[in-house]
């Protein structure tokens, strides 16, 4: 699957999780990284620098939500670019196929949309 259509497929799901608002959205990318860099101490480097990335995305956030800095959707797209191109780093450090952990993923949250599973997180109740 191409990165395109990996956006588009992903497109459906953003109505069905209210955390998807763009700095909330954008914190739990940085819990993501979090994760990450808790389970690859060898590889701490390049999930630093993922790290320093979405930081980066999560700042310019925070400001364009104080009001003291207004949103620029091209430097957004070069960041998120940069956090691409990390990501794609680590799935070579790790010999991990990312297409294919994005796709189980995908399969998943797919599974769970189907199921509901969102909805009951709008409605209060804990996963």
């Amino acid at each position: 699957m191409h990165i395109a259509e990996a956006q588009r497929v992903c497109q459906p799901f953003k109505d069905a999780d209210p955390a998807l608002d763009i700095p909330l959205k954008t914190m739990a990318i940085a819990g993501e990284v979090g994760e990450l860099q808790a389970e690859l101490v060898h590889v701490l480097q390049a999930a630093m620098l993922l790290g320093g990335k979405v930081g980066s995305l999560l700042n310019r956030e925070v400001k364009v939500d104080r009001g003291t800095m207004v949103r620029n959707n091209a430097e957004i797209a070069t960041e998120l670019a940069d956090i691409l191109v990390y990501v794609f780093l680590l799935g070579n450090l790790l010999h991990i196929d990312v297409q294919a952990a994005f796709e189980a993923k995908l399969a998943l949250i797919r599974e769970r949309f189907a199921a509901g599973y969102y909805a009951r997180e709008e409605e209060g109740v804990a996963r």
